[in-house]
């Protein structure tokens, strides 16, 4: 029994950190394995950010509200996943907001190639791109502006 009990505390402090802020890419936390990007405007050099609730832009500061996975949901499409609440961008075709994950194609989004690295983030339901004036996220037709052109720059999910 006491063998037992020191199998079950080494497992449980072995996972449980895994538990508490990972799990699988269709759990409710986000896979360890998953690559993490921080998404940044080219207008403004702000980034995605986002309190699990409203999205929004600000400068960058390494935290896991402004880290995203990119889970392929159908090819080409992907949800774009908040690190710190496991949350997804969403959008009713003006406003952008997050939520949990449903399957829809208002939380689906693909990324069209634009010159210098940068791309435009469509989403799927309605054709509009991701926009920005530098505090504010929301939706446009596609414009060709610098304000509706991101990068995806990798980053680490712990900050060194």
């Amino acid at each position: 029994m006491a063998l037992l009990m020191i199998l079950a505390t080494i497992i449980s402090m072995v996972l449980g950190d895994f538990n508490a802020t990972n799990s699988t890419k269709n759990g409710s936390y986000l896979d360890p394995d998953t690559t993490y990007y921080m998404i940044k405007q080219r207008a403004t050099g702000n980034v995605l950010d986002g309190n699990g609730n409203d999205a929004y832009m600000g400068s960058y500061n390494g935290g896991s509200y402004q880290k995203w996975a990119l889970i392929e949901v159908e090819t080409n499409y992907y949800k774009i996943q908040q690190l710190a609440t496991g949350k997804v961008l969403d959008g009713n075709g003006q406003s952008v907001y997050m939520g949990s994950y449903n399957g829809g194609s208002y939380q689906r989004w693909r990324r069209i190639s634009q010159s210098g690295g940068y791309d435009e983030v469509q989403q799927k339901a309605t054709q509009n791109v991701l926009d920005g004036n530098g505090n504010s996220v929301y939706m446009l037709g596609w414009n060709g502006g610098n304000y509706q052109q991101w990068q995806f720059i990798e980053v680490p999910v712990v900050e060194k």
